[in-house]
């Protein structure tokens, strides 16, 4: 007679599933199309991601006032598309619940841990340590990069959902149940903290390894099925993955350009002669 297996404890499935997450970081960001001397090139990672964070979380907070036309037309598309989202989330919802089937459930426990804090920032900061432990160049900046993006745009994230408090699907609530500002950590529906998470370090790895074309479509393909998961395991309503997912997705994509920008200009003291000292403006193109 066979042997009935023991469940699995919380805290093991906490370990085994971080594991795995950051297995599946640890063979992306060991991907070859991009090498260490060519990331430094593309983006100026020098600080540390906490560090660079509180610096690119002020930018981007203040970078409304600075927006273009092209940014404007972004953000009213957006904004356009979660309103259309919010009017039709009640039959989206219904639809999305009609196709549950043990196939999509299986897909849903399999992709959620991806957008998922508490197994995200380990495995990126563990990432980013044995990187700079061992040498690896290219996996510290990679995942320096990725750390700093998911952690602006939680910070967005969490602003918004204490400013909402949006009722979840699983409550039983109506759609248009909101309780507004508040400190309560309850009904916290809107944004999406998964898609949000999950797309910021998707837009990072996907302009990172440009160049490889399997890669982009992988990390979008997963960050897609995770955002849809939420919807699926009735968490979120389908416009606030739409926003979640656009907030990561943007967040991701400004924080390289904000790294580039960066580079472009550097400012340093230089020895001109054994006696003379002047400041070093290097412009690049």
């Amino acid at each position: 007679m066979m042997k009935q297996m023991e469940p699995i404890s919380n805290k093991s499935f906490f370990t085994l599933t971080t594991k795995l997450v950051a297995l599946v970081f640890l063979l992306l960001l060991s991907a070859n199309p991009v090498s260490a001397a060519e990331l430094k090139n593309s983006v100026e990672t020098s600080n540390p991601p906490v560090k660079q964070f509180l610096s690119d979380f002020r930018e981007l907070t203040l970078s409304p006032l600075h927006w273009e036309k092209k940014q404007w037309l972004t953000a009213s598309l957006v904004l356009g598309t979660t309103v259309m989202l919010y009017n039709n989330d009640a039959k989206l919802f219904a639809l999305v619940q009609e196709q549950r089937n043990e196939a999509w459930d299986l897909v849903s426990t399999v992709v959620q841990p991806l957008g998922n804090g508490l197994y995200l920032l380990p495995s990126l900061a563990g990432l980013y340590l044995y990187g700079c432990s061992a040498g690896e160049e290219k996996i510290t900046e990679s995942a320096g990069l990725c750390l700093e993006s998911y952690l602006v745009s939680s910070s967005f994230v969490y602003i918004l959902k204490m400013t909402a408090h949006r009722h979840r699907p699983n409550t039983g609530d109506p759609y248009y149940t909101w309780d507004g500002p508040g400190l309560s950590l309850k009904n916290l529906s809107f944004p999406s903290g998964h898609s949000a998470g999950v797309f910021s370090i998707a837009s990072v790895l996907a302009t990172i390894y440009q160049e490889n074309k399997y890669i982009p479509v992988l990390v979008y393909g997963l960050a897609g099925a995770t955002a849809l998961s939420r919807v699926y395991d009735q968490a979120h309503w389908p416009s606030d993955v739409f926003f979640g997912s656009m907030l990561g997705y943007l967040t991701g994509k400004a924080v390289m350009a904000l790294h580039e920008e960066k580079k472009e200009f550097i400012v340093a003291p230089t020895l001109l002669t054994p006696n003379q000292y002047g400041i070093l403006l290097l412009c690049c193109f």
